[in-house]
């Protein structure tokens, strides 16, 4: 296989084995390689199956535009392996980390999903794993979404039951969310169990949380077992009923009690958005049609963990749930609207959709007129125009970032008018604990853990010069960055402001040139074991993330250098005048670069980067506030390198007869920097950087270019 794949980086792992991102050779295209098996167990799973390379190749007839096609099934030395399509694009489980999806992308994903899932079923291959982990999204350029289901199959064929229901950690993590309570028991499994699972995880796109959730193992299985889950319309109630009668539908505990197939689901799911259920915008019918309460087993109370209900059957009438029945009612009310500060109202509260029996008609707002408010729509332009006529009458031509420094002109016979000044920038929200991906040795949050000069012991405040910049990490024991010589000559300072292109006021620690921080971690020491390159880090390599805006005077500066306590070895950041990054590797006597070309280094950047010793590779991946990505990559020497101990932003030197170059220091903004003793795979460093250009960033971009 080596001959005609180049492996590129690896994409990730999970229950189904390493996934690699490759380039074959011989057709001039990128692949995903996943490998499931070594020899060895291969050999074994084929004596106690007798077939399953005769079931694996059954996988590569399954051809269908909503599922990841396979290109080639065989073995090498290594063992089993399996070549597929490389989708681009993130997976449902990060497109859904930013909030619920609306109605239309919810139509597309159960559509696309069930087509795939009924394609599969009518092959008699059930996919068994289904989670937003393994269906990738897309937005095309016309606007709706593209899904791509992963994964078809590799249950079956890279692990057995006793370990899906046994393992502890890896990949049963992510599946015990989703999987079937006749998985759990060991029963004979249909098309059921993957409706189940696709009915989790239509659940949690709707609205957000796992429909089963526990601290252990054992208690989300007891969950499922006990369909201990609370009613989607209890924590979705803008959500019309029909919709979420049809996911509970889905997930019920009994295999009898759910769509006999994907086809049945599909059926009535096609019959909801006919009826106009999936549509913002309520269709038009000549009176109120009568409808029947959702069924559901009686009222839920208390906490969520201990909320039941019963099966909610779809009857053969439409005695009690009609909108589950061949004749789908036609949609005549909007969605309940979301007002900002207000919660929706929950069930039974007045203005619910589930606190009345039956739904009547509304009227639907003529087209001049703006729904919910009675107000002509031509009145909203006039508006916006007395608006803006009225601010470029008062406010400051030129910059608006300096009002002060542009007088208002007068206006003939009246006086000068001057603006307020602007509020306080709101500072942005707290994150979670897991915001940063586990395993960081060092992280540096501007604002947090900070000392000023002269203030020891004390927390730095805005405008204070920095002696102490605080880890917020405890991997490896302390690790401050400190100014270089304790001196306020060389010390940044703590700033507040809310930039261009950022969602709020956020603290940057300022660098002016010659000033910088360095963190040293002793060689040898038992904390430096951990470190990049370390005797602790199995995956010999380095990755680090940092936000920052420079300002680059003359040609160049360089934002970061981790590197060996004798510099010999290192890899850095430099940001160029002309809009270039380059990411400079030195390993033993060799030094290779990748180059980011016409960017835009003077607005604030994510840079991410990556070096993979083992493989030979390193990647840089810039994104910018104004939604731009770029991305860069270079071929490495596999020599191996000391600790890198030493981190520094900027660099000092007390040696006046060899000063540090003006290129070798820096000045800029700084608002967060991380580091990783391992080489992160794709799409766990992609993820890192999407979480944190969508939590500052107004215009965080896509995922992948």
């Amino acid at each position: 296989m080596a001959g005609r794949y180049k492996f590129l980086e690896e994409l990730g792992k999970g229950g189904a084995g390493a996934v690699f991102k490759a380039y074959d050779t011989q057709l001039d295209r990128y692949v995903a390689i996943k490998r499931l098996f070594t020899k060895a167990e291969m050999e074994q799973s084929d004596a106690q199956s007798g077939g399953l390379r005769k079931e694996a190749g059954s996988l590569a007839t399954l051809q269908h535009p909503n599922i990841v096609s396979i290109y080639d099934l065989s073995s090498d030395d290594e063992g089993f392996f399996m070549v597929m399509e490389l989708v681009e694009g993130e997976t449902l489980a990060d497109w859904i980390a930013n909030g619920p999806m609306n109605l239309g992308d919810f139509q597309e994903l159960a559509s696309q999903t069930m087509e795939a899932v009924l394609a599969a079923h009518s092959l008699s291959l059930l996919h068994r794993d289904l989670k937003p982990e393994n269906i990738k999204v897309q937005r095309l350029p016309g606007g709706r979404i593209q899904i791509k289901v992963l994964d078809f199959g590799l249950a079956r064929l890279s692990y057995g039951a006793k370990k899906m229901t046994e393992d502890q950690m890896g990949n049963i993590m992510g599946s015990i969310y989703y999987m079937a309570p006749e998985q759990f028991l060991r029963k004979p499994l249909d098309g059921r169990a993957d409706l189940y699972a696709l009915g989790c995880v239509y659940y949690q796109a709707l609205c957000g949380h796992r429909p089963y959730t526990d601290a252990t193992v054992q208690g989300i299985m007891n969950m499922h077992l006990e369909h201990r889950v609370h009613p989607l319309k209890t924590l979705a109630p803008r959500l019309p009923d029909q919709i979420c009668d049809w996911v509970m539908w889905l997930i019920n505990l009994e295999p009898n009690d759910r769509p006999a197939n994907a086809s049945d689901a599909l059926r009535t799911l096609r019959e909801l958005a006919s009826a106009g259920w999936f549509s913002e915008t309520p269709v038009a019918v000549a009176e109120a049609i009568p409808m029947a309460v959702p069924v559901g087993g009686g009222g839920v109370t208390g906490p969520l963990r201990g909320s039941t209900t019963q099966s909610m059957a779809r009857p053969p009438t439409g005695s009690v749930s009609q909108r589950l029945t061949a004749n789908v009612p036609k949609r005549t009310t909007g969605l309940q609207p979301r007002r900002p500060g207000v919660n929706p109202p929950g069930p039974g509260a007045p203005g619910s959709l589930s606190n009345a029996s039956t739904i009547v008609a509304r009227k639907p707002k003529a087209d001049d007129e703006d729904a919910g408010s009675g107000v002509p729509k031509w009145v909203y332009p006039l508006a916006g125009l007395a608006v803006i006529g009225l601010i470029w009458g008062v406010w400051p031509k030129g910059k608006s970032e300096n009002p002060a420094k542009t007088p208002p002109k007068a206006q003939a016979g009246g006086t000068v008018s001057t603006p307020a000044a602007p509020a306080p920038a709101a500072p942005l929200p707290s994150r979670p604990a897991d915001f940063i991906a586990p395993g960081c040795i060092l992280q540096y949050r501007a604002g947090e853990k900070m000392e000023a000069i002269g203030a020891p012991g004390k927390p730095a405040t805005v405008n204070a010069q920095i002696k102490s910049w605080g880890d917020l990490q405890t991997l490896s024991g302390e690790g401050p960055l400190e100014t270089f010589d304790g001196q306020a000559a060389y010390a940044p300072t703590l700033i507040f402001e809310k930039p261009t292109g950022l969602k709020g006021g956020v603290n940057a620690l300022r660098f002016a040139t010659g000033q910088g921080m360095v963190h040293t971690m002793a060689k040898g020491t038992t904390n430096s074991r951990g470190y990049p390159f370390g005797e602790d880090t199995a995956n010999k390599g380095v990755t680090v993330i940092m936000l920052l805006r420079p300002s680059i005077i003359g040609k160049e500066i360089r934002c970061f250098r981790l590197r060996t306590e004798d510099n010999k070895n290192y890899i850095n950041v430099r940001a160029y005048q002309n809009g270039d990054w380059r990411l400079g590797i030195r390993a033993g006597n060799t030094s290779r670069e990748a180059k980011v070309t016409k960017s835009n280094t003077k607005q604030y950047s994510l840079v991410g980067v990556t070096w993979d010793i083992v493989i030979g590779k390193a990647v840089i991946n810039v994104r910018l506030a104004d939604g731009t990505k770029y991305r860069a990559e270079v071929d490495t020497p596999k020599e191996s390198v000391s600790v890198f101990n030493d981190l520094r932003i900027g660099d000092f030197t007390t040696d006046q007869s060899n000063p540090v170059a003006p290129e070798d220091k820096f000045s800029g903004d700084v608002i967060e920097l991380a580091v990783w003793p391992f080489a992160m795979g794709s799409e766990d460093r992609t993820a890192q950087e999407m979480k944190l250009t969508q939590y500052y960033f107004e215009n965080p971009g896509n995922r992948y270019n």
